[in-house]
């Protein structure tokens, strides 16, 4: 954990509207400690980025930098089944995170093509 995560934490609490000590009375810890994790000085312990991640509706993945979705899900082998083969998705165990609510037309043909171009279809 460090810059990246300090990075992304100060701009959803900008996008949020709110200024570093009011965010810090908001999530109970103090303005200090929210300065040095943003500035990436003070690492962010689990249940504090899990409040983190909470407040902001996102993935700690896209606060630790891991991802750049924020708001990442897993794709079921049953929405897989709706557009790939069967035996595809079974063979494989395939799963993935997609940064949707739903999987839109666009989004399949995408995966798809994914699929085709690493040898899986």
């Amino acid at each position: 954990m460090g810059v990246i995560t300090g990075q992304r934490i100060k701009l959803l609490r900008e996008e949020h509207g709110y200024t570093q000590r009011d965010f810090a009375k908001v999530i109970g810890i103090n303005n200090s400690v929210l300065s040095r994790i943003e500035a990436g000085i003070r690492p962010v312990e689990d249940e504090l980025l899990s409040k983190f991640a909470s407040f902001f509706h996102c993935t700690a993945d896209y606060l630790l930098g891991r991802s750049d979705f924020r708001r990442g899900r897993l794709v079921t082998d049953t929405e897989l089944k709706e557009f790939l083969p069967p035996e595809v998705v079974n063979k494989n165990k395939i799963e993935m995170w997609v940064d949707e609510a739903e999987l839109k037309p666009e989004t399949k043909k995408e995966i798809t093509e994914l699929l085709k171009k690493h040898g899986y279809l």
